[in-house]
This record gives C-alpha cells, structure tokens and sequence, in this order.
C-alpha cells in the first residue's frame, strides 16, 4: 500500500528502480525530450490538458513519495529576453513547496 500522493503507475516504477543521486527532470511540453533526454533517461508523459498537470503538482507529488537531495531549476541565458523580466514566477511556487 502506497502511503504517498504519488500514485502514478509508471513514475512510481522509474522511482523504485532509480538509485542514489539519480535526477529527476520535470519539464513542461516546451522541452525538446526527443533530443535532449540522455540514453538510460525514461520519458512519462503526463500530458492531459493545458495546465493540468502542472509543474508544481508534479514536484509537489515526488516530494510525498522520495527524499529530494536539491533542486535546480533551469537557468535562463543572461541574453534571452526573458532574463529582462527577473526569475519566472513559478519559481517561488518551487520555493514554497
């Protein structure tokens, strides 16, 4: 009996077979996996519906299930546009949870 939040099937597999230091990479539909995902990488997809699931929903649930040694979240190029506008917003939903 799970005793968690996490009851994805699948997540829940990849998890149990990770070891010590493995990394987690929760990415939104924008991350190019089908070239940037290393060769021993395992793809899940949650993709449902815009904005559900979300990035956080998703951290939230493997906090529940696994300790987590750190976090790192993607940086962004000091010459992106988006550098100008300060760290995204979710990264303080990151923070608080």
């Amino acid at each position: 009996m799970l005793k968690h939040q996490l009851i994805h099937p699948k997540i829940n597999e990849v998890l149990g077979r990770a070891g010590h230091h493995s990394t987690i990479l929760i990415a939104d539909g924008n991350y190019p996996a089908s070239t940037k995902r290393g060769p021993n990488s395992e793809l899940v997809s949650l993709n449902l519906s815009p904005g559900l699931v979300t990035v956080t929903q998703v951290l939230r649930a493997l906090l529940s299930a696994v300790p987590i040694d750190e976090i790192n979240p993607m940086g962004i190029p000091p010459d992106d546009p988006y550098a100008q506008k300060g760290e995204p917003p979710v990264w303080d939903e990151y923070r608080k949870v």
